[in-house]
């Protein structure tokens, strides 16, 4: 990484250039020099237009809003040619010669602006060399002289504590949209062990439940209104009712994340100069470590589905192992290869931080504990059906003999098959809810059977290139395939008594790893709601966990606590009373499980109810 460090005197601009951590002039020949002068007047017109070009893009976007999402054609507007114009301008002006000859030779992928706080305002990344745009040859990101001080070293974390505020003044939809689909995205893509989630918005976005959450966690994304005061201190985060969370607050609860991303639009008004600047002095009121890096834009952005594409698209690059600044750049790229007509979005962004920070390392040392089954989440969190088997199994006594043999396999066995009959539930109530016209059989009796029509399903459903509602299990069933049907063999083999009793102990050590591999890779499905429907509405039984944990709760998210949403859930809700569903609370769909399983509710002599939940033992076609 090259670092360009940039101090400022009057009008007048010093470079210096790091390479490889060493302070050196290598582009000086005699005679040349490392300054230049810009006065403030040009860095304020630069700024104000990009803003015209940004404000001219999104108001001919707010025009067609209540129109088809086509690319517009009708019109051409030279925005592109304008950005390239006002880049290459100022890029002249404000590097010196010796500068534009390096930035041109250079083979270095990644450059670090530091600079003086007069000169924290300019979007460097948009600066354009003559041939393209910095962004697109460099990842770029800049650091404060004086407010944000260089860390010589940042571990990359082995388990990520994410924080995302979604709309917490609830007039957002696409913002709202945001946060739960990259809630959905991140607890997909990784188990507890490698990224814990917590998500936040709406009303329950207090400024005391916000600076509660904040410390301690290694990114920290907020899609919302932002308010702008001219004072950096008091700009801030904008929540229900009008309440701000100020820079300060957020500075004094200690926060120091890896990650602050921010979209936003301001909610003030503001002079165009000024609305190029908030996310710079917003940010670097609270930054205080060089570990912190903060993703902001250069002006206000739609609320809209186009912002959640790109987003995501940082996401999915940053999580591939990139460094934030290179899976910035990627998403930029693509945007700007693929983008419709006069579309902005990937000029948007800019960088505050090293562009060489890393989140996540790919090809590491494995994570053991990733590999270890966590017996609690089990009994808490997953499935009732496997909860339950499981906590059988893990009740056994520690014993030696026949009997235990027969005792730890049957445990292991039920397991399984509590596994594969609900796992089967899934996938055929997949298939039933997309209306294939072949007929398939749900037989818990015929193992067999019921993997041969899981994966039949299943097949059926990629051939269409859909997902099942909980998307990773379809990569988990392919992934453990290979290994159900060793499961099948081993019973088929067990039940007709064809097994020698030397290799009784080779069985079960088999059967616990194939059984365990499997459960770690399910981690997923405790973000999905099972629930029995007691009546219509929001607040239904948990069916998670065994069952002391068991109770009526509120299936919405924290993003979905209002009347809207509450009516949706009333009428999707009201034709399943007295069945089991599985539930995706991000696309509020409910899959109907009552043709494959029953909770069969009786009442003891006291009058209290108690329920069994059961598999159907009659072949069910689907």
């Amino acid at each position: 990484m090259t670092t360009i460090i940039v101090d400022r005197v009057g009008n007048t601009n010093v470079f210096n250039i790091i390479e490889n951590n060493s302070v050196s002039n290598p582009v000086l020949v005699a005679d040349e020099s490392l300054y230049s002068q810009t006065d403030d007047d040009l860095i304020a017109e630069f700024l104000e237009e990009l803003q015209s070009i940004a404000g001219d893009i999104y108001s001919v976007a707010e025009m067609r809003s209540g129109f088809d999402e086509t690319p517009f054609t009708g019109l051409s507007f030279p925005h592109s040619a304008r950005l390239r114009q006002a880049g290459y301008s100022f890029y002249r002006q404000f590097f010196p010669e010796s500068i534009q000859s390096y930035i041109r030779e250079t083979t270095d992928s990644s450059v670090l602006f530091h600079v003086a706080p007069p000169l924290s305002v300019i979007p460097y990344e948009l600066l354009h060399d003559g041939t393209s745009f910095l962004l697109e040859k460099f990842s770029v990101g800049k650091i404060i002289k004086g407010q944000m001080v260089r860390d010589t070293e940042i571990l990359v974390p082995t388990r990520l504590n994410v924080l995302i505020i979604a709309d917490p003044a609830e007039n957002l939809e696409w913002a709202r949209r945001e946060g739960e689909t990259l809630f959905e995205y991140l607890n997909e893509e990784a188990t507890t062990n490698k990224i814990n989630v917590e998500l936040i918005g709406g009303k329950s976005a207090t400024k005391l439940a916000l600076l509660n959450a904040l410390p301690d966690k290694d990114i920290i994304h907020y899609a919302g209104h932002f308010h702008f005061s001219g004072t950096p201190g008091e700009n801030g985060w904008v929540l229900y009712g009008d309440k701000i969370l100020h820079a300060r607050e957020i500075h004094n609860s200690g926060s120091t994340p890896l990650l602050y991303f921010t979209n936003s639009c301001s909610s003030a008004v503001t002079t165009s100069s000024a609305a190029g600047q908030w996310h710079t002095h917003f940010a670097a009121a609270f930054i205080q470590s060089g570990k912190t890096s903060y993703i902001g834009t250069n002006w206000d952005i739609p609320d809209s589905r186009e912002t959640l594409a790109f987003t995501m698209d940082i996401y999915r690059n940053i999580l591939k192992g990139m460094s934030i600044g290179n899976a910035l750049k990627k998403a930029r790229l693509n945007r700007h290869e693929n983008h419709k007509p006069n579309d902005l979005l990937w000029a948007s962004y800019m960088l505050l931080g090293s562009p060489d920070n890393k989140l996540v390392e790919k090809d590491s040392v494995p994570d053991l504990n990733s590999s270890i089954i966590d017996t609690e989440m089990v009994l808490s969190r997953y499935p009732y059906p496997i909860a339950r088997s499981y906590a059988n199994l893990t009740s056994l006594p520690v014993q030696d003999g026949e009997e235990n043999f027969r005792d730890k396999a049957n445990a292991l066995f039920h397991l399984f098959s509590s596994i594969l009959a609900y796992l089967g539930s899934l996938i055929l109530a997949n298939y039933r809810f997309m209306k294939f016209p072949r007929n398939l059989l749900f037989d818990r009796r015929d193992t067999f059977s019921l993997l041969e029509n899981t994966f039949s399903a299943l097949a059926s459903i990629r051939a269409l290139k859909a997902f099942p509602l909980a998307p990773n299990l379809a990569e988990v069933l392919y992934r453990h395939k290979d290994n159900l049907y060793r499961i099948y063999e081993f019973e088929k083999k067990y039940t007709e008594d064809q097994l020698q009793s030397a290799d009784h102990e080779s069985l079960i050590i088999s059967l616990e790893f194939f059984l365990e591999s499997i459960l770690i890779d399910l981690d997923f499905l405790k973000h999905y709601g099972f629930y029995f429907i007691t009546e219509p509405g929001h607040r239904q039984l948990s069916l998670s966990g065994t069952e002391v944990f068991h109770t009526i709760t509120d299936i919405l998210l924290p993003t979905q606590m209002h009347s809207d949403t509450i009516h949706e859930l009333l009428d999707k809700t009201q034709p399943l009373v007295g069945h089991c569903v599985f539930y995706n609370p991000v696309k509020k769909t409910f899959l109907d499980l009552s043709p494959f399983l029953d909770l069969q509710i009786t009442q003891d002599e006291s009058g209290k109810n108690n329920y069994r939940l059961v598999f159907r033992d009659i072949p069910v076609p689907v």
